[in-house]
């Protein structure tokens, strides 16, 4: 058996910390209380994502869910105490903290450049947006507003790959030579509006930057619509980062069984995070074993950095940039596979 390095000595020649949203990298929000009280907290959308939001929103002593907002109406009773509205044109005068975008992925840029214009800080579900033109759009919109926003890749945030992040900034792995990920399972059914690259595969594509802190050069795929939907229900992607590492990722929506893995091989070993059995393996010559993981709800933990970022304080939330980064890989993931061409990710 061989002991797992220690998670938190970082020799020199450690993976940089660039992935860390620092208090510099956005402005705290000028609407953020920061005296006694809780956060008045409005969620925008009571789909499946919305109605996660409002169950923690509900459980955490830091936070208000002061409103919900949904033309539906709220039919799962998600709301509790809150007051339902059908537009986001009343949340200027509810005096909001902030707000959790969890629409359809197609409604985000317009609802989020209003959400801007009105000056309420953000928390974007992903992807940011359903293409790079769109993001670009909210990405501008929230840099020239006095509102922060950020992208809620709720992925960062599990246990297992946080374990994972603490071991690589260590250096003890050496060079990382590639990367795989695994996001395998049954269609949801509810999901309509974007394919398997922007709903599942884009989770890696965050966490493959985030972990490494290199962005995408390039990247090759192939797609299938087996299930006969308008998006595609099969990826299998291959692409390179800035500093050489080649990166595949496999996604579909036809795999039974459930299956979330990450596996990262450097010049001294290797590590596997699976964030469904919340576990993370050390590989090394012939050996195997275990490293220490927390538990702990992602969800929650998202909601706890946003408002960290907020406060202006470090954060590991995905900001802007991160989100734009990661809808171009997925853009350019499909337009590879439209053309069969190796595509450069615009940096």
């Amino acid at each position: 058996m061989i002991t797992p390095p220690s998670l938190t000595r970082r020799p020199a020649g450690a993976l940089p910390r660039t992935d860390t949203v620092a208090a510099t990298d956005q402005r705290p929000h000028t609407r953020y209380r920061r005296g006694p009280g809780r956060l008045r907290v409005a969620v925008i959308g009571l789909g499946h994502m919305g109605r996660r939001h409002a169950a923690v929103l509900h459980r955490l002593d830091h936070v208000e869910l002061a409103a919900v907002v949904d033309p539906a109406g709220d039919p799962h009773h998600a709301a509790g105490t809150a007051v339902l509205l059908p537009s986001i044109d009343d949340l200027a005068r509810r005096h909001i903290d902030y707000a959790v975008l969890a629409c359809p992925t197609a409604a985000h840029t317009a609802i989020g450049e209003e959400l801007a214009r009105l000056g309420i800080a953000t928390l974007i579900e992903k992807p940011l947006a359903h293409d790079l033109p769109a993001a670009l759009r909210l990405q501008k919109a929230f840099t020239g507003s006095s509102a922060t926003a950020a992208i809620g890749h709720i992925e960062r945030f599990q246990p297992a790959v946080a374990a994972m992040r603490q071991l690589l900034a260590t250096g003890h792995l050496g060079d990382i030579a590639e990367i795989s990920t695994q996001r395998v399972s049954m269609h949801p059914g509810r999901i309509t509006d974007v394919g398997v690259t922007l709903d599942l595969a884009i989770h890696d594509i965050d966490l493959t930057s985030w972990l490494t802190g290199h962005r995408y050069t390039h990247i090759t795929a192939s797609t299938r619509h087996h299930l006969g939907h308008a998006h595609e229900d099969v990826l299998t992607a291959t692409g390179h980062l800035t500093d050489g590492t080649i990166v595949t990722h496999r996604a579909n929506w036809l795999t039974p069984t459930a299956t979330r893995l990450i596996t990262i091989t450097a010049g001294d070993g290797c590590l596997t995070a699976d964030t469904r059995r919340n576990t993370l393996w050390h590989y090394q010559h012939h050996h195997s074993a275990p490293v220490p993981v927390l538990s702990g709800d992602p969800l929650t933990t998202e909601h706890h950095a946003f408002a960290a970022l907020l406060e202006g304080h470090p954060s590991t939330i995905a900001d802007l940039t991160a989100g734009v980064h990661a809808v171009a890989v997925a853009d350019a993931a499909r337009q590879a596979a439209a053309t069969g061409h190796p595509t450069t990710i615009p940096h």
